[in-house]
């Protein structure tokens, strides 16, 4: 593979492809080092983000249509899919450090060598082994078997362009043995992970009795704090502290214990979560990490858990997630919403509680980055294409609580659309206002009655949904004693989530698809209602009238779904955070069942993934509760550990931004981070550009 100044990038794209390589356009950067293909990638995305969302189906060896692509995208960097096109390869990304990567996996002369933007690509034939990439010993990269990587000719965000240097791509070598030898200890490490072993309980016994007993008796006795993550750790180096180094004894004993059993028995990667925890106790002990604090795999617990999100709405967030940059959730969850509002009172949960699957949203998000409003207006929109005379009626703003009361007399199943959730707490915080407790009453209930100096309300069916958007600051500082004390704020389901795209101009969305989801939605809720409702007759004043009368669709659990349940309803933590999870669970049971069409039974399956939301649900609380401070240094405080349990350890420079420390003072940011620091809530780490800081001990105890 020869480049001169003349060679095109479809050149080269088609030479790959005639040695059988498959590849893909993928974005590249502009003059200025951003995203230059019209995307907005940004971060480490720009110059290596594929063009296609689906790449991996896409990747081709076809000279036709490669040449077709790099027509459209001239400037597209290359991208080589390693698992299609059977390679393995070697990512260094400290070029300084290439001679110790030689030594250490004994590297042949000849082998394929691209010089990237910061360090090396090493190509080799993948032998036939089935394995997916990890990090090579000693910090020096990956191996890499799936995924992309980019070839010569592709220009890296730092403006250096990907080098041949040694090698060649017509002649790629096999792997040397110790790489050969790492695959295969990577492999049986995954193992470890996959089985479950058959002595568990013998081998957790017979660890905890070399164990001291106090010890034992937090392996016993069942408490949790909420923090499960965090104890299960705790718990696993407490076994290292006390003399234990088996990955599998440590493991065992964090599976089994009693606070913790609940959380990795009945999920598919229990046990493989139980290693991970047991690894990381090793590791942190072995690198002198002597406390817990939250690392960036604790910050997965915030991730939305999309796997959760099935049916029509999932189907419906798709669509719209492909053409807009809000995130996934966002549409996911607005869709259940609206969804939630066109089929309360039709269908409910099979249980003398009445359950009816209502949401009161709130999508958190960062300023007009995360695009809230777009969400609301057009999930709204095609909503209201779809259900025609089933479609609630959606009001836009909020004025005093007796206009509502008219407003919810005249439209017995309604959806209260903010773009800005702080309207909500204006409008109830003036003196006399019904608002509040006509909202919060309503959550639970279909009828409200109140008596003010001008009127009486009295609001008997109606079914109300509350759908609202927030900036992520603003949600942590406007709510009042009132809201907190009468318990509103634990009434919403919060979504916080960002924009990690950038669409100058969204494309139109094919008319079929569309139409076709559409269709599949109107089908869905014009049988709960055709199936719930019937004809009755009423007489008045000797006279015969037709109604229609009502009677909701009763969901049953199955009894495997209905004893999963009652597990994670008996052991899920008790604080502040959990109220009315239980609540919001039961309607995501009737949700989740609607939305793929099953009107039957709730079986297991839907209940496994409603535990999983409702568990990423309390891990947001804690991360997203309100900040109730007396003063401002408390305040700067809870801002500073409220945002490192979000984002893990940051350093100073980025700590300031996200807390906004400008509207404080130089002087409150840095004596909160030295009253954090002293008191032991908070630690910092030195390094080249400045202190790095994490959250300490138990982080819990503080209020995070």
């Amino acid at each position: 593979m020869i480049i001169s100044e003349n060679t095109t990038k479809s050149q080269l794209a088609i030479e790959l492809s005639e040695y059988g390589f498959y590849v893909l356009p993928c974005c590249w950067p502009d003059e200025t080092g951003n995203c230059g293909c019209g995307k907005g990638h940004i971060g480490r995305e720009i110059g290596k983000a594929p063009l296609f969302r689906d790449w991996p189906g896409r990747s081709i060896n076809d000279p036709t249509i490669i040449s077709a692509w790099w027509s459209k995208w001239p400037q597209a960097n290359i991208g080589i899919d390693l698992a299609k096109s059977g390679l393995l390869v070697v990512d260094l990304d400290d070029g300084s450090r290439i001679n110790e990567l030689h030594t250490l996996l004994d590297i042949p002369p000849g082998t394929t060598t691209v010089k990237t933007g910061r360090g090396y690509h090493l190509y080799f034939r993948n032998p036939g082994i089935k394995t997916t990439s990890f990090k090579l010993p000693n910090g020096l990269g990956d191996l890499k078997a799936s995924g992309f990587v980019l070839a010569p000719g592709s220009q890296h965000q730092s403006g250096q362009v990907y080098e041949l240097i040694s090698g060649s791509f017509s002649e790629i070598l096999e792997p040397p043995e110790p790489v050969i030898e790492l695959i295969h200890q990577h492999e049986q490490q995954e193992a470890v992970y996959a089985y479950l072993p058959d002595d568990i309980e013998a081998r957790a016994e017979q660890t905890m009795s070399k164990l001291p007993n106090f010890v034992t008796e937090i392996w016993q006795s069942g408490r949790n704090s909420g923090d499960r993550s965090g104890e299960a750790y705790n718990l696993a180096r407490l076994c290292v502290e006390n003399g234990i180094t088996d990955l599998l004894d440590i493991a065992s004993v964090v599976f089994t214990s009693a606070a913790h059993h609940d959380k990795f028995k009945d999920r598919p990667d229990g046990w493989k979560d139980a290693v991970r925890v047991a690894e990381r106790a090793l590791k942190m002990a072995t690198t002198g990490g002597g406390r817990y604090f939250i690392m960036e795999a604790d910050r997965s617990d915030l991730d939305f858990p999309e796997d959760c999100a099935v049916g029509i709405c999932a189907d419906i967030a798709k669509m719209f997630s492909e053409h807009f940059e809000a995130p996934f959730s966002y549409w996911f969850f607005a869709a259940l919403t609206y969804l939630s509002a066109a089929i309360s009172g039709y269908i409910e949960l099979d249980s003398e509680e009445i359950i009816q699957p209502r949401i009161y949203l709130a999508i958190i998000g960062p300023s007009a980055d995360s695009r809230k409003s777009t969400v609301i207006d057009k999930v709204g929109v095609f909503f209201k294409d779809a259900l025609g005379e089933y479609m609630p009626h959606v009001e836009h703003g909020l004025g005093s609580g007796e206009g509502l009361a008219q407003v919810l007399q005249d439209n017995k199943h309604c959806i209260i659309a903010l773009d800005e959730l702080k309207l909500l707490t204006q409008k109830a915080r003036i003196e006399h206002s019904s608002l509040l407790p006509m909202l919060t009453s309503l959550f639970h209930k279909n009828e409200f009655s109140n008596s003010t100096r001008k009127s009486r309300i009295n609001l008997r069916g109606v079914h109300v949904s509350l759908l609202s958007a927030c900036t992520t600051e603003t949600f942590e500082s406007m709510w009042t004693s009132e809201f907190l004390d009468i318990g509103f704020v634990n009434r919403l389901w919060l979504v916080p989530d960002k924009a990690r795209k950038r669409i100058a101009l969204p494309e139109t969305i094919p008319s079929e698809k569309k139409q076709a989801l559409a269709q599949r939605l109107a089908d869905i809720v014009a049988f709960i209602h055709t199936k719930a409702s019937q004809k009755g007759k009423i007489y008045a004043n000797g006279t015969e009238a037709e109604i229609k009368v009502v009677t909701p669709i009763r969901l049953k659990l199955t009894d495997k779904a209905r004893d999963l349940f009652e597990q994670w309803y008996c052991s899920r933590p008790l604080s502040e955070h959990s109220k009315r999870l239980d609540a919001y669970a039961k309607r995501l049971m009737i949700l989740l069942a609607v939305s793929q069409d099953n009107l039957e039974s709730i079986d297991s399956e839907t209940v496994n993934k409603v535990i999983k939301l409702v568990d990423w649900q309390y891990n947001v609380r804690k991360a997203y509760d309100p900040i109730d401070c007396d003063n401002r240094m408390a305040a700067m405080e809870q801002r500073i550990m409220r945002t490192l349990m979000r984002n893990g350890p940051l350093p100073d420079g980025r700590l300031r931004k996200a807390v906004h420390w400008e509207r404080y003072g130089t002087w409150f940011y840095e004596t909160a981070l030295k009253n954090l620091q002293n008191s032991g809530v908070l630690m910092a780490k030195k390094g080249r550009r400045g202190s790095v800081y994490f959250l300490g001990e138990h982080p819990q105890e503080w209020g995070v």
